[in-house]
């Protein structure tokens, strides 16, 4: 074969090569897609879950916003692993059309919920109709109050994955509380026992300035839990009252803004009165400037 045989034979191969390499770069162009969608659950927005389609993956962002690139077109399987195990992993069947985006796919978290069930009965073993049972089982929610029947039982649903306190309470007897660990498709059983109560702690909170009455926060604890919380107004005359207490140690704190926090630690017989005089907060000084 001649020299100028074999050049022009090199040349429509290199030609070739080209040709057939730009047309699967083309092709690829083509092929590729890309998937957007929120992820969400009950509370709003997940923030930190990790979305993915095969080996592609990708995070949510702070509004729970996803975008997957270059994802092959066909049926493929988008999965979800949330950032905490509140949530079950999800998982999707989706068709990727050659070329095309894929948007505004709402991916919803189901939570992994438990049960909380029980009786509330006196010291005598009498159940208590009526009594409340309460929660904080989601941030930013309200708690969740549930009241026991006739036959003292109460059943608190949907209780999402985790450790929780729950307190229970009954006209003229001392409230209680129980630590309460919550694990998917499990139901907890927790008996409340309230004892006789009787006692109170009353007073009120003014300035020790001018003997005005606060609005202020007073926190309520025994044995290092917080087991009640009153607000107090000057509407109110500041006056605050604890019930249904019965003997024991308490320890009271008292928060108002603009003025200076105070406690009280006691063990109590009998009904208290308590009224607590706040310092105002001591004005801030502008450090003076310096001169050169």
């Amino acid at each position: 074969m001649s020299d100028q045989q074999n050049g022009q034979s090199q040349e429509d191969t290199t030609k070739f090569n080209v040709e057939k390499t730009e047309s699967v770069q083309e092709a690829t162009a083509i092929a590729e897609s890309s998937v957007q969608g929120q992820v969400a659950c009950i509370q709003g927005p997940v923030v930190n879950a990790v979305v993915s389609v095969g080996m592609i993956s990708t995070f949510s962002d702070s509004e729970g916003n996803f975008l997957l690139e270059h994802i092959p077109p066909g049926f493929v399987k988008l999965r979800v692993k949330p950032p905490t195990n509140r949530y079950y992993n999800y998982e999707q069947d989706i068709l990727v059309e050659a070329g095309k985006k894929k948007e505004g796919l709402f991916l919803f978290l189901n939570e992994v919920t438990g049960t909380i069930e029980g009786t509330v009965s006196d010291e005598n073993g009498k159940p208590l109709a009526d009594a409340e049972v309460s929660g904080l089982f989601r941030l930013a929610k309200p708690a969740t109050i549930i009241k026991t029947d006739e036959k003292g039982h109460y059943v608190i649903p949907d209780v999402p994955r985790g450790n929780y306190y729950v307190r229970a309470k009954s006209q003229g007897h001392m409230i209680e509380g129980a630590s309460v660990n919550v694990t998917g498709g499990s139901t907890i059983r927790t008996n409340f026992t309230l004892r006789t109560a009787n006692l109170s702690i009353k007073g009120k909170v003014v300035s020790k300035k001018d003997g005005t009455s606060l609005n202020s926060e007073i926190y309520l604890m025994r044995k290092g839990l917080v087991v009640a919380k009153l607000n107090t107004s000057s509407s109110s005359e500041g006056k605050f009252a604890f019930e249904d207490l019965v003997p024991d140690l308490y320890e009271i704190t008292v928060v108002c803004p603009g003025h200076i926090g105070k406690s009280w630690r006691e063990k109590i017989q009998d009904s208290v009165v308590l009224n607590f005089e706040l310092d105002d907060q001591p004005a801030q000084t502008q450090p003076l400037p310096r001169h050169r």
